[in-house]
């Protein structure tokens, strides 16, 4: 029966062990509290009435596993004239294992949740229905469920972010966001629907095979992930005009971009990685006008660059070893390449880098997971005349380091989980000053 005072702004109540909250948790007189967090209340199977708080801002509600339905007693007394949740923007349920309905108790005039701008609701795994329909203010959803989880999308007119885990219909996600247009018809591409920027899908069901850059003419960041049934991404002519990062990765049914490439003119990063069937790169690569950085790795299958090879603009390369062969005519076209990071395939080879493999331009290297690398090519390191920085990881069998091979301009070795060149150079004996020899004259050494 603990009553703080009614001053009080913040609370936070882990591992309550009752069965019920006492009832001053929601009561209104606790007018100045504006963030609420609620963990481990395991044998609680009601939330407290805390919807009658006038001033609460932030509420996170996580590992209440007696839950089954939220509802009318989540809102406080029903007599009450005071619109339940009236400032409260910041939403987020996490771990409720028994949950399975939302009673979002709203009527047409969106009193409940009107000025709602963030929901996140991760691991409900029984949570089926509808969420709450009026969420006229909010700007950020993030649903991260399980494969039971079977949830319908509200209308998000305003939404800007949205991050969605194990999606299984598709259709909820474009009606959703579909423009609040009584002339628009299910499925249409032809809509524009809403302001979102940033969009995030992983793990979705069957139905989501295709993504219709169409839909989305004000996307920022497009993040598709593990989604196994995904095969294309498709758009128009025209669109796709605002989008700056591209990531797909792990969609082992992946084979196809746009008809004629990607007609974004802005995208900064593009990320293509763990996806077996794909083929081909998007056509007119050059055409990306404002691409940075290029990561490429794990598409065994894409054998070459497209017509007239890769943009001008590109800084930063992450690609596997072998592919890294097929690609290495076009470093003349490529006088901004800085950064380079290579990963090494299940067919590692002995000695890297080999003569002539890499650009003179590179002035960062990473060497990354060569499982039999036993030393590096004096020859080919002492072509990167521009290398400063060089990092070397996850090569097990790496155990020799030449002095002979490292350009005069580095000025950064940093050696990460390469066990054996570790051991050597943490002994402390008159060998070990032998093979510091080789490496004392670049300034700063990390091996860790």
């Amino acid at each position: 029966m603990l009553s703080p005072n009614t001053t009080l702004k913040q609370i936070e109540i882990l591992g309550y062990p009752g069965t019920k909250f006492p009832n001053w948790v929601g009561d209104d007189s606790f007018s100045n509290i504006v963030d609420i967090n609620l963990r481990g209340s395991r044998h609680c199977s009601n939330l407290p009435p805390l919807g009658q708080l006038p001033s609460l801002k932030i509420l996170h509600i996580s590992a209440f596993d007696s839950v089954t339905t939220v509802g009318a007693e989540f809102y406080g007394n029903s007599s009450a004239k005071k619109k339940p949740f009236s400032s409260l923007e910041i939403l987020i349920f996490e771990h409720m294992s028994a949950w399975k309905q939302w009673h979002s108790m709203q009527t047409e005039d969106a009193a409940t949740y009107g000025k709602l701008k963030t929901l996140e609701i991760k691991y409900c795994p029984k949570l089926i229905g509808e969420l709450p329909r009026f969420l006229p203010s909010l700007t950020k959803i993030e649903i991260d469920a399980d494969e039971q989880c079977a949830l319908n999308i509200p209308r998000l007119p305003c939404v800007t972010e949205m991050g969605i885990t194990k999606l299984e219909n598709v259709e909820s996600l474009y009606e959703a966001i579909k423009a609040m247009n009584p002339s628009s018809s299910t499925g249409s591409l032809l809509t524009t629907l809403t302001p979102l920027q940033s969009l995030t899908l992983r793990n979705c069901g069957s139905s989501f095979r295709s993504f219709h850059m169409d839909l989305f003419p004000t996307l920022r960041t497009l993040d598709i992930y593990d989604c196994d049934y995904f095969e294309a991404l498709s758009m128009s002519d025209g669109q796709c005009r605002e989008l700056t990062f591209l990531s797909i990765s792990c969609c082992c049914s992946f084979v196809s971009f746009p008809n004629g490439g990607l007609i974004a003119p802005k995208l900064r990063e593009f990320r293509i990685s763990l996806c077996p069937e794909l083929k081909w790169l998007p056509e007119k690569m050059t055409s990306l006008s404002s691409l940075k950085s290029l990561e490429m790795r794990g598409c065994p299958l894409v054998e070459t660059i497209p017509e007239g090879g890769l943009p001008i603009s590109l800084s930063t390369l992450r690609i596997n070893y072998h592919q890294l062969l097929r690609i290495k005519s076009n470093w003349q076209t490529l006088p901004n390449l800085r950064n380079v990071i290579v990963e090494g395939d299940e067919e590692d080879l002995e000695s890297f880098p080999e003569e002539g493999l890499l650009p003179a331009t590179v002035t960062s290297l990473a060497i990354d997971t060569f499982s039999i690398l036993r030393g590096l090519d004096k020859n080919g390191l002492s072509q990167l005349t521009s290398l400063q920085r060089l990092y070397i990881l996850s090569c097990p069998e790496l155990q020799t380091l030449s002095e002979e091979g490292f350009p005069s301009s580095l000025s950064f070795l940093q050696i990460i989980r390469c066990p054996l060149l570790k051991k050597i150079y943490d002994t402390k004996d008159s060998e070990n000053k032998e093979y510091w020899r080789k490496i004392n004259h670049i300034p700063h050494v990390d091996i860790i």
